[in-house]
């Protein structure tokens, strides 16, 4: 029991950090239907970016992760305009398309062993902070900054969903997007800023992912269960909400 505080606080950190990783695998499969299994190596993608600007470039910590953040942004949107959208004009199967993401899971991850080893690596800042005591449980600095970033940034997204209009036009081509396009909303363009978006929100992850643990190779893999996971969670509150509000109207 004593250790319980402890372990409720940890999970909190993971549990946030999940959150912004998930949003972004939830955009994509909302509007494309695509599992998209390679998802865990954005996440360290944008770790290992951060990492060699930081440590091997000698860029501030805080300036590498703005330029790592949208660098995986690019590589996403990249990976979209160059399988899969190829992929949709050509009418392949969401199953063909997820095997094409695990083999592409696969091969990037080993790639990145191939280059940066299977050790744990660490950025060049924040690696030692003072342990701050608040009774049950205790924290760094760093902890704490990575659980307020998640969550300003979930409230954030989350806004921008709900009230701009390219969050409207996401919602419209997740909900129906035969109709969105009837409407004059280009799905291509939204399915694009869905890929730039989510590369960010996963960049943003696995750097605050690397600054908890270390960076590794196989960090996003570790976490590609747990980030489906938050996702099917969260589509399965959202189709209940959806069914409670039917009936109520």
């Amino acid at each position: 029991w004593e250790l319980l505080p402890q372990a409720l606080f940890n999970g909190i950190k993971l549990a946030a950090i999940i959150a912004i990783c998930a949003i972004g695998l939830a955009l994509v499969y909302a509007t494309t239907g695509l599992s998209n299994f390679a998802h865990g190596e954005t996440v360290t993608f944008g770790a290992f970016a951060a990492w060699t600007l930081n440590v091997k470039m000698g860029v501030p910590f805080l300036l590498s992760a703005m330029i790592a953040v949208p660098l995986t942004a690019v590589a996403s949107v990249g990976m979209e305009r160059g399988i899969w959208k190829p992929m949709r004009q050509r009418r392949s199967s969401l199953t063909s398309m997820m095997i094409v993401s695990i083999g592409i899971a696969l091969g990037v991850r080993y790639i990145f062993q191939f280059i940066y080893g299977a050790r744990y690596t660490n950025y060049s800042a924040f690696g030692r902070q003072q342990t701050l005591d608040f009774g049950p449980f205790n924290a760094t600095p760093r902890t704490l900054w990575v659980i307020a970033i998640c969550i300003v940034l979930s409230v954030l997204v989350s806004a921008w969903l709900l009230y701009t209009r390219q969050g409207r036009a996401i919602r419209a081509v997740a909900d129906n997007p035969a109709l969105a396009s009837s409407t004059g909303i280009d799905s291509d363009y939204v399915i694009a800023y869905v890929w730039l978006v989510g590369g960010a929100l996963a960049g943003i992850g696995g750097i605050l992912y690397g600054l908890d643990i270390g960076v590794q190779w196989d960090m996003g893999f570790r976490l590609l269960l747990l980030i489906f996971a938050a996702v099917t969670c969260a589509r399965w509150d959202a189709r209940v909400n959806a069914q409670h509000e039917r009936v109520a109207g």
